[in-house]
Order: structure tokens, then C-alpha cells, then sequence
């Protein structure tokens, strides 16, 4: 890598550091409610059939959010979108701590579902915007490196308290409004509006077959794992403690920092 590549890259990290703070934010938030909701569930009586409903309430608005966040941008750009959905996601952690029912959290988590899914799309589209082609591979790498190292880290800060109460589930809101404050004030300008060109799924599956089914085998595993592994691990008797460190995915984490324009790909670590 040379100087020049460097000085780039560095700048670029200057100018997207609130980014990159904001979505730790998010994703501790997260990740402490994706354990909070299970144990929470098994203790009030929830069947994994149950639990695993609600996680898929929650993906679908994965689905949503990915397909409605273009039009939200064009209309009123990404730090309003972002402070929205960051919002709305706080609120939804607080709503799920009062209304134990499993009709509220699959309804609940569902709209957390497109909260999230668009704020990736508020990210990446951001990120691609500021980065080159020089850094590009670096840039994305430090983005899933705390978009997975955020979720596990969530995941363990779960263990300072009891699912049983209200303290948990307010700290995870709080991260999550805390997300709010870098990106607003960040002194990073919008970027432009995402322009859209839809491609039919079948089209894209004549393009690449084979990344089509690979992905779409790997988002079953993902899902599965990053949903239910938790339930999974207190129905075998395992400590809550323990559960999240067995089903953490910290291990997952990839990170690059040595790509080039023809060569985007993460290390793992």
C-alpha cells in the first residue's frame, strides 16, 4: 500500500468516523435485544416455535425496509432517515419491555426489522459514496468488522443484567437514541440521492445462479443461527451467561485492510 493510498484512506476515516460511531451504537443496541427477547420469552413461557416466529417477523422487515429505504432517502436524505429509524428502533425495545405478548413482538420486532435494514442502506450507500476505489475494501472492512463485532459485543453486554426487569431493555434504548447524537452532529454533508435501477430476480439469477442460491442457503443458516441459536442453548439448560457466549459471533468478524480496485474481498480474523 502506498503513501498516497494511505493519506486517502485516512482522510476518508475522518471525515465518516460519526458513521462509524453511530452504528456501534446501533448495533450494541441491538445485539443486547436479540438476546434480551429470547431469554426473556423462555422465562414468560414462549415455545421456540413462538420465538422463532417472532425472529421471522423481524427478517421480513428486513425485506421491507431494504425495499422501502431508497424511496425514504430520495425524500428526505439519510441523517433524517437514520434519525428516524433510530427512533422509532428505541421506542420499539421500550414497547417490547411493557407488552409481553407474542402478537406485539412479532409486530414490534417486525417494524425493528425495517428500522435496521434501513439504516444498513442509510450506511452503505453513505460509505460508498465517500470511499474510492483505492479503499473501498478497507472502508467496508472496518464497517463489518463493527457491524459484527458491535452485535457480539451487544450480545455480551446482555449479561450485566436481568432479562426478568426493565433495566436491560432501557439500556439497550438508550444506545440506540445514543446513535442519534454523532450523526447528527457529524459535519459530513448528505450524500446524493440513491438512484434505483431494479433488476428482476430472475434476471439476476440468469447473471449469477450460483451466487443466488448460495445466498439464499447461507441467509437460512444466518437467520437461524443468529436467531435461534440463543433458544437453542437455554432449552439445553445452558446459564444465560453461557448461551450468549456459545451463540456470539464475534468469531465472524472480517476484516481487510489491504485491498485494492480489483480486490474487495475480507480477511478473517
Amino acid at each position: 500500500m502506498t503513501i498516497s493510498s494511505n493519506n486517502s484512506t485516512s482522510k476518508t476515516l475522518l471525515g465518516i468516523w460519526a458513521l462509524f460511531l453511530a452504528f456501534a451504537f446501533v448495533q450494541l443496541g441491538n445485539g443486547i435485544q436479540r438476546v434480551l427477547l429470547p431469554v426473556r420469552g423462555e422465562s414468560e413461557g414462549f415455545s421456540p416455535s413462538t420465538m422463532g416466529l417472532v425472529m421471522a417477523f423481524h427478517f421480513a422487515g428486513y425485506l421491507f425496509g431494504a425495499k422501502s429505504a431508497p424511496i425514504t432517502l430520495r425524500s428526505v436524505g439519510h441523517i433524517r432517515v437514520f434519525s428516524a429509524m433510530a427512533s422509532l428502533a428505541s421506542i420499539g425495545v421500550l414497547v417490547n419491555s411493557a407488552l409481553i405478548t407474542p402478537f406485539t413482538w412479532c409486530g414490534i420486532y417486525f417494524i425493528s426489522g425495517i428500522c435496521t435494514a434501513t439504516i444498513y442502506v442509510v450506511l452503505e450507500s453513505w460509505l460508498n459514496d465517500r470511499a474510492s476505489n483505492e479503499n473501498r475494501g478497507q472502508i467496508l472492512g472496518i464497517y463489518m468488522l463493527i457491524n459484527l463485532g458491535g452485535s457480539a459485543g451487544g450480545q455480551l453486554l446482555a449479561n450485566l443484567g436481568d432479562a426478568g426487569g426493565f433495566r436491560m431493555f432501557i439500556f439497550s434504548s438508550v444506545l440506540l437514541s445514543l446513535a442519534i447524537v454523532p450523526m447528527t452532529l457529524s459535519a459530513s454533508s448528505n450524500p446524493p440521492a440513491p438512484t434505483t435501477s431494479s433488476m428482476p430476480f430472475l434476471e439476476l439469477y440468469k447473471l449469477v445462479p450460483s451466487a443466488v442460491v448460495g445466498t439464499t442457503f447461507a441467509s437460512f443458516v444466518q437467520g437461524g443461527m443468529s436467531s435461534m441459536a440463543i433458544v437453542f442453548a437455554i432449552e439445553a439448560g445452558m446459564s444465560t451467561g453461557k448461551a450468549t457466549i456459545e451463540s456470539n459471533n464475534f468469531c465472524q468478524c472480517r476484516f481487510d485492510w489491504s485491498s485494492t480496485s480489483t480486490n474487495t474481498t475480507g480477511t478473517p480474523v
